[in-house]
Parts: C-alpha cells; structure tokens; sequence
C-alpha cells in the first residue's frame, strides 16, 4: 500500500492518473491530507472502474486543536468531550 496525495480539485485522477498507479504496480492507495468530498468522489471512481483503478482507501481528517493549521482537511478539537461525537 501506498500513501499519497492526490491531487483531487485537479478533476483528473480518476481518468489520468489512477492507470498510471497500475501500470506501475500500485494497486492500493490510502489517500492521505484530501477533503473527504474529494476523497469520496474518486473512491466512487475507484469502485465504479475497478478495471483501471487502485483500491482506495479513505482517510480521516486532521484533527487539530484551536487554531487549524490545516483549517480546509481538519477537524478542530479543543475538549477532550467532543471526542466521541467527532468518533
């Protein structure tokens, strides 16, 4: 497996890109720091064109404390009690 970054606001993954992964042997990606939209629009691709598609698996969002680095992808946690709602 193989965590990447995919470039998902670029439209292009799913037809462009995800064959390349394959024709280099890649058949797993765990996409990594994407907004989960976006990550759920190629995992739909993914499922929907298995034939030239990696299997994707999704990841959570950032989580972060108060004031977001990465406000876009993250989830801002500041008290331990938001913990089991946000799980």
């Amino acid at each position: 497996m193989h965590l990447v970054h995919v470039l998902c606001d670029l439209g292009i993954a799913g037809d462009e890109v995800f064959p390349l992964f394959l024709a280099n042997g890649i058949t797993t990606l765990r996409i990594v720091d994407d907004e989960l939209t976006a990550q759920k629009h190629l995992l739909n691709h993914s499922e929907t064109h298995p034939e030239s598609s990696p299997r994707l698996l999704m990841s959570s969002p950032l989580i972060e404390g108060a004031h977001p680095y990465h406000a876009f992808v993250s989830e801002s946690l500041t008290d331990i009690d938001q913990v089991p709602k946000f799980i």
